[in-house]
């Protein structure tokens, strides 16, 4: 009994294996603009690390939190720099309009100069 178990399952394994080989493979080409088009539905929380490197090849690291929302027409968006304690705190917003002719409405704030 346990022997002819384990030989039906080896058996739909195999079966499942060759099935999934025989589907359609997908170009890089495809997978990319998969994830382009996706739905990615009308509000995002995002953890960011920019990483800025200069032509001696030093490194500065920035964490980011970032908040999006999608209402139709326009989406806005607003990014808090975490760290690194000179930029912590700094935050931009951005507010993207679908209108033709219409610039992107941006603004930074600067906790040093509190403006």
């Amino acid at each position: 009994m346990k022997l002819t178990r384990i030989f039906i399952i080896t058996l739909l394994v195999t079966v499942i294996g060759f099935e999934s080989q025989a589907q359609e493979k997908l170009t890089g080409q495809q997978i990319i603009e998969n994830v382009y088009y996706r739905e990615t539905g009308n509000d995002a929380t995002s953890d960011l690390t920019m990483t800025l490197i200069n032509s001696r090849g030093s490194e500065r690291v920035r964490e980011i939190k970032q908040f999006s929302k999608d209402y139709g027409k326009e989406e806005k968006s607003i990014m808090f720099f975490l760290s690194p304690a000179d930029v912590r705190n700094t935050s931009f917003m951005n507010w993207s309009y679908d209108e033709a002719g219409r610039d992107d409405d941006q603004w930074i704030y600067l906790p040093a100069l509190k403006k």
